[in-house]
């Protein structure tokens, strides 16, 4: 036997509810999936579920695992529960011995692991950053086991994490930390940008001589050396074209300077240009190589990635519940009399504003009706108790002074005023048209 949770909270003249009621066993049609999905979600929102989602996600440090935070679902099993409880208890106990797992990762480079799969070639950056989410992956899977059998659960999970050390090592001796591919690389690209770096020379000297003999000098707009499509140039006024013969590669805005590649530097320029270009092909080659050296551990990299995300999930419980003072509450037995006992609870998302409350639903009666006057908290305990409930099924610790609570098949909730214009529904009636979708899954 299961139970259901139903929040009701009407308008301050109406008496507000909570309702814990029973739930067998049934088979569900798709339209009634439908139906539930839908009412729980607004349960959800209404909650402010999704608002502390959000702030699970903000204290994730990986991609992977802040997508995980806000889809975090609540589970249905107690020894579901249990384990998420406990990997939050052991990460919290990490968190306060050996620290933080210093993982670091915003750019998902699962696409340009697919690409590097696929033969392609990655650029300098791309391989460098993969090396480091790696090695930031290697150094959280260290920090975990260092804990020594104080937590299994995430000892468990980091034992997954193989080690890929040697793939840097092996890369970092042709490609710089910034993704710079090192002359020392092979020898023949040492040998071929000492040319490129000699024939430029050659090729700069040319030009300026050029640009200071006599006969050019006085038609230029400034002797200095200009670049355009990867030649040299230079700016020759429009009025002295004649004086300066070459290819014309450009023309400024106002038609008043041409760019001019004189003919006496061709030549120079050509070879110049053409050791660039092999320099660059066998760069391309170095690059090619980084790639596929990447791309042969595709799928031990995602094996890491997956780990990777599921151990900051945990820890960015862990950091959630330091940060809000969270305790873990205990989990009542399917047969428990009781269903909730919340003692010192706060709500978490009034921080040092909210007042605490304590509330039991059980032994010997299973429905709760909370009066009061307007502003009087009626909805924050409302909202405290169903929260609490959806949180610790996510695995989530609590800021609460002790507690014990039980596992939900659901949570439904009807807050504040759900008046519909356009439908011509009053807020009673809006009301009461969701009550009735609540007791019908109920």
């Amino acid at each position: 036997m299961t139970n259901t949770i139903t929040s009701v909270m009407s308008t301050p003249n109406q008496k507000p509810d909570i309702t814990p009621t029973s739930r067998g066993d049934q088979s569900t049609l798709p339209e009634q999936v439908t139906t539930e999905s839908k009412l729980q979600q607004q349960a959800w929102e209404l909650l402010e579920f999704t608002n502390v989602r959000a702030l699970l996600a903000e204290r994730t440090r990986f991609f992977m695992s802040r997508e995980m935070a806000i889809k975090a679902e609540p589970l249905l099993h107690m020894e579901d529960v249990e384990r998420l409880q406990e990997e939050t208890s052991q990460a919290v106990l990490m968190l306060s011995t050996v620290g933080d797992i210093g993982l670091a990762g915003t750019r998902d480079p699962r696409t340009v692991l697919k690409r590097a799969a696929i033969d392609g070639m990655l650029t300098g950056e791309e391989i460098v950053s993969i090396l480091f989410l790696l090695d930031s992956i290697w150094t959280a899977r260290n920090t975990v086991v260092s804990m020594k059998g104080k937590a299994p659960l995430l000892e468990e999970i980091a034992s997954d994490i193989p080690n890929m050390s040697d793939l840097g090592e092996e890369i970092f001796k042709s490609i710089s930390g910034k993704g710079e591919v090192l002359s020392s690389a092979t020898p023949k690209l040492s040998r071929l940008r000492t040319n490129v770096s000699k024939t430029f020379q050659r090729v700069m000297r040319a030009m300026e001589r050029i640009a200071n003999s006599k006969s050019v000098r006085q038609s230029l707009q400034s002797t200095a050396i200009a670049t355009r499509g990867e030649r040299l140039v230079l700016e020759v006024r429009a009025d002295a074209r004649e004086s300066v013969p070459g290819i014309v590669h450009d023309v400024s805005g106002s038609g008043s300077t041409l760019f001019v590649e004189p003919l006496k530097a061709v030549d120079l320029c050509n070879a110049w240009r053409e050791t660039a270009a092999e320099a660059q092909r066998e760069e391309e080659r170095i690059l090619r190589r980084a790639s596929r050296l990447i791309g042969d551990r595709e799928e031990e990299a995602l094996i890491s990635l997956e780990a990777a995300a599921a151990i900051d999930l945990i820890v960015a419980r862990a950091r959630l519940s330091i940060s809000m003072g969270g305790r873990r509450m205990g989990t009542m037995p399917a047969e428990s009399d009781n269903v909730i006992n919340l003692v010192g609870a706060r709500h978490p998302l009034l921080g040092n504003n909210a007042v605490p409350i304590t509330i039991n639903i059980g032994p010997g009666f299973r429905g709760l009706v909370i009066t009061g006057p307007n502003t009087g908290g009626k909805t924050v305990a409302i909202k405290t108790i169903g929260l609490f409930a959806l949180m610790h099924q996510a695995g989530m610790q609590v800021p609460v002074t002790n507690g014990d609570i039980a596992i939900f098949d659901a949570v439904y909730a009807d807050i504040g005023d759900s008046q519909s214009i356009e439908r011509s529904v009053s807020t009673f009636s809006s009301h009461m048209g969701r009550v009735v979708n609540i007791l019908d899954e109920a």
